[in-house]
């Protein structure tokens, strides 16, 4: 059993007090299939339902059919398109992404905005690969129009059944799993891939991970995750303290990861970048430093996602910080007296973040290095003397 599909499935029927039944029975009509299972998805695939059919769900007519890519295009999968007419607006398309011969799609149809028009329907299309990945899209009408929201694309597999108000709250939660933990710490397989929850309010998707009536799930997630960490497995342990973020534990949660956490672990941890560095691009290779361990190289991951503030990181700053030159080869008094003085490393070295920081945003990064050149050199040329010498080291 692969650990990413545990949070793809979401069982039950939604009962919440909305206008229509969250969960749409499929109507047979001429080319209808048989009505599935209440709050199921339902299967299309051209090879054997054949390139085109026509579903009447809810009172939504839905035709699922195949369309060749365009000529010319890098894509040479069909596409599975959906087309859903409701009798009032002209029809609407949408076309997943093409990943095999033969196309095929899962979709159903149910009250997933409380704000909407009528009924949302859901279409979900495997877009290929060893893992990945299931490419979700919600078809909404909204103010009299019809649009497609591109939900989530990422890792799992597609929903059995449609999703449900699971905290009850009056909202349906579309529950996938936030793979970006895949492969951080752990093969795909190892890797625990926490809860990421989104809801679909007023035609316009939002993340609710972070919000206190989803917490019982990820306290679920955090139960199951802390018996395979406290097992030596790294991967488990990163989406565990995951979880403890979410839930605002941090102590609790490092505890239970210093205690569980693989140290023979051979997978590498990766390395700090002490810049920030414009447009996502590459560190410079002066500016890395590998991490320690595995709970800094976890903190400086999760500070990265989002999961919890710079403000909180414990060790992920902790490296050794170093100048921001070369120690060996400084003759100046004041370049060994910085050398020499822990403080003043950590004052060079923030100083030397902060001007690369403005060089990054600087309208003109030419003039910007003259300005700093010229203050360099009235600050070389300033008189020195041992009271001012032995204030700097006091400090």
């Amino acid at each position: 059993r692969r650990r990413h599909t545990r949070y793809i499935s979401v069982t039950g029927v939604q009962t919440c007090a909305l206008p229509i039944s969250p969960h749409l029975e499929l109507r047979p009509g001429r080319d209808a299939a048989a009505a599935p299972d209440a709050g199921k998805m339902i299967h299309w695939s051209a090879d054997k339902d054949g390139a085109r059919k026509v579903y009447e769900v809810g009172g939504l007519t839905l035709t699922l059919s195949s369309v060749a890519p365009p000529k010319g295009e890098d894509a040479q999968s069909p596409e599975p398109t959906l087309t859903v007419a409701d009798g009032q607006s002209p029809p609407f398309t949408a076309k997943g992404e093409g990943g095999f011969s033969t196309p095929a799609a899962d979709f159903g149809v149910a009250r997933l905005d409380p704000l909407g028009d009528g009924p949302q329907v859901v279409f979900q299309i495997f877009t290929g690969g060893a893992h990945c990945c299931i490419q979700t899209l919600v078809l909404t009408k909204r103010d009299g129009r019809w649009r497609v929201l591109d939900v989530k694309t990422g890792e799992g597999g597609a929903w059995e059944t449609l999703p449900t108000d699971e905290n009850g709250d009056g909202v349906v939660d579309l529950t996938f799993v936030d793979d970006r933990f895949a492969y951080s710490f752990d093969s795909f397989a190892g890797s625990w891939m926490p809860p990421a929850v989104y809801e679909l309010v007023g035609g316009e998707v939002r993340d609710a991970s972070t919000a206190r009536r989803n917490r019982p799930l990820f306290e679920r997630d955090a139960a199951e995750a802390e018996k395979v960490c406290r097992n030596h497995e790294n991967g488990a342990c990163a989406g565990f303290m995951a979880d403890a973020a979410r839930l605002g534990r941090l102590d609790w949660g490092w505890k239970i990861v210093q205690a569980g956490y693989r140290k023979d672990s051979d997978w590498p941890l990766g390395e700090k970048c002490w810049v920030r560095t414009p447009d996502g691009g590459d560190c410079p290779k002066d500016k890395t430093t590998p991490f320690a361990d595995f709970p800094a190289a976890l903190e400086s991951r999760l500070v990265e996602l989002g999961y919890i503030r710079a403000s909180q990181a414990r060790w992920a700053t902790s490296a050794p910080v170093e100048p921001s030159f070369d120690c060996g080869r400084a003759k100046s008094a004041a370049l060994k007296l910085v050398c020499a003085t822990p403080a003043l490393i950590a004052a060079d070295h923030d100083m030397a973040m902060a001007y690369v920081e403005a060089l990054a945003e600087a309208k003109d990064p030419a003039a910007l290095k003259r300005e700093q050149r010229a203050w360099a050199a009235r600050l070389a040329s300033a008189p020195r003397s041992e009271e001012h010498t032995s204030e700097l080291q006091s400090h």
